[in-house]
């Protein structure tokens, strides 16, 4: 898990896109195939969890990285500051394919292409 990455990205409804400015994240500095993860100061609001392992260090979300994106058991994926026990898995990008944006409940498409474009970042 080292050098994984979990954020939470701001979801401003009313531009139906992730405002990086009031997004936060936290950088796990634990090995092992599980860490406890805490994203502190968020503003109120609704956020999209996301994990991130940038395995080949290019800055985007591209095979052989990990990402994870938090669902809840009814598959919404948006959540409130101050949950607490959420667990979030990691898979192979490729294991998502680029399809993967319509399995998330709750998130208009514009927001979606977000976690479809690479970062470069």
């Amino acid at each position: 898990m080292r050098g994984s990455w979990v954020i939470a990205l701001y979801y401003d409804p009313s531009q139906d896109a992730f405002d990086q400015e009031r997004s936060k994240g936290v950088q796990i500095g634990q090995d092992g195939r599980q860490a406890p993860f805490s994203v502190s100061g968020l503003a109120a609001g609704q956020y999209v969890l996301v994990g991130f392992k940038d395995m080949d260090r290019d800055g985007q979300v591209s095979p052989p990285d990990y990402l994870g994106i938090y669902t809840d058991s009814q598959g919404n994926v948006l959540i409130t500051p101050g949950q607490s026990g959420l667990s979030l898995v990691m898979e192979l990008v490729s294991a998502y394919g680029y399809g993967y944006q319509n399995t998330l409940v709750g998130l208009p498409s514009r927001a979606v292409d977000v976690l479809r474009v690479p970062a470069g970042r």
